[in-house]
């Protein structure tokens, strides 16, 4: 499956001021978002507890999960994320994707807004 990228900004609440923005993989099959640990880890994100993740190539290994405030298509909300490990790619899960408000084409693989912001 070919899977599309998306620009995404991550910060460790809606107040923080500095967020860094990342590119993902849009994963519809994982639940869980994956970010770079070292990003969380300079974010100041705490963890919670762990989770079970899919790191996408049929490997699963429990992670670390905390949340974030996460914007994507210019709609935000708070996410539960994964610490990712050095070399895995940072993928963009179904949570995050349905707490934004966004919907992938199933046809495609592309975010779309399902309806207008403040709906």
């Amino acid at each position: 499956m070919n899977l599309t990228k998306i620009a995404a900004k991550i910060r460790a609440d809606q107040a923080a001021l500095m967020p860094i923005e990342l590119e993902l993989l849009v994963d519809p099959n994982v639940a869980v978002s994956l970010v770079p640990g070292r990003v969380l880890d300079d974010l100041g994100v705490q963890a919670s507890g762990e989770v079970a993740v899919d790191l996408g190539d049929g490997e699963k290994a429990v992670r670390k999960v905390g949340r974030v405030w996460m914007d994507v298509l210019g709609r935000g909300a708070q996410v539960r994320v994964a610490w990712g490990g050095p070399g895995e790619e940072p993928r963009l899960g179904q949570e995050a994707i349905a707490a934004c408000g966004l919907a992938v084409d199933p046809q495609t693989l592309i975010l779309r807004t399902p309806r207008p912001t403040g709906e």
